[in-house]
């Protein structure tokens, strides 16, 4: 498990990033709210939960838009926005992301079992704030169920899609489920030049067309899927007006309802932490946190803290 000291760089370079974003959104009269494990830190740690690595956003579907026209100098020096439809190789999943520019995280899965196909390379991500898109949701429950299931079957699809699965050592890979989300990744690629645009394309008719109920959810994983097709649908005033909350050293936007929403997410005894073997973050073995500070926190071979230190010791020599 990554030290505490280094988890908390990564979480005060993120909230750096929280602060450029929320700025983003007032400049533009964007709404925003704190959902997931960033509402729970809001609620029960007024910061980050101590072993969280990211922050999770939600953003209603007319906000997205007005975000996605956003020119490419509102976001500043420091962040990047980018969308499933965008080629950025950073990007593996259907839902967009805000990143931070220069920025590199590598976690021990990523080393493993994912190759930049450009480089042949284990591959890497940035540093990034994830944004989760909220809408109006079909009441016709068997068309909201399909269409929610088109977007968990998409999103475990995507990163096969972008991304050259390691065959020698994915774990599983070469049995079940797995395999074939595998192999239908490097027919994608075979077929379509840019079959991640495909998808995305296909999955957003598919929510364009699904009908548009009273309740507001998210079609796009993990909602839904892994707390139960229901965990999130929410009603109107559940959300709006929406409050704020002290997250670390700044307010937050968040849920009118905070407890409606975090009990959906969590269970009623939301505010009871986890036992200690439940406490999960992302296993980093390095971070360059693009001011300077470059964390190697394990240089297992074939890792970018592998190759700067072989770099480092080529220069000494």
């Amino acid at each position: 498990m990554t030290d505490q000291s280094i988890l908390r760089e990564i979480q005060l370079a993120v909230l750096g990033m929280l602060r450029e974003f929320d700025a983003v959104c007032k400049r533009n009269g964007i709404r925003y709210f704190a959902m997931c494990g960033t509402l729970l830190g809001a609620v029960r740690n007024q910061g980050f939960i101590p072993w969280d690595d990211d922050v999770d956003l939600a953003i209603l579907r007319e906000d997205f838009n007005k975000l996605k026209r956003l020119p490419r100098e509102e976001w500043g020096e420091k962040l990047e926005f980018v969308t499933a439809a965008d080629d950025d190789l950073r990007h593996d999943h259907i839902f967009p992301r805000v990143y931070l520019k220069n920025s590199r995280i590598q976690s021990y899965d990523d080393v493993e079992n994912w190759i930049d196909p450009t480089t042949g390379k284990a591959w890497s991500t940035g540093l990034f704030l994830d944004l989760y898109i909220f809408e109006r949701i079909s009441d016709n429950d068997r068309e909201y169920r399909r269409t929610l299931a088109m977007g968990a079957k998409t999103e475990r699809v995507y990163k096969g899609c972008k991304l050259e699965a390691n065959y020698q050592t994915a774990a599983g890979l070469r049995k079940g489920r797995r395999f074939y989300r595998y192999l239908y990744g490097k027919i994608a690629r075979a077929i379509w030049k840019t079959p991640w645009r495909r998808l995305d394309r296909r999955l957003s008719a598919r929510i364009e067309a699904a009908g548009k109920g009273e309740q507001i959810g998210c079609y796009y994983a993990p909602f839904g899927i892994y707390g139960g097709f229901d965990s999130y649908k929410l009603r109107e005033e559940d959300i709006f007006p929406l409050g704020r909350l002290p997250f670390e050293d700044m307010m937050v936007p968040v849920p009118h309802h905070t407890d409606v929403c975090l009990a959906k997410d969590f269970g009623a005894d939301y505010m009871v932490p986890p036992p200690e073997n439940n406490r999960t973050h992302i296993d980093f073995v390095y971070a360059d946190l693009a001011d300077g500070r470059v964390l190697i926190v394990d240089p297992i071979p074939g890792s970018l803290g592998a190759r700067t230190t072989e770099k480092q010791g080529q220069e000494r020599a």
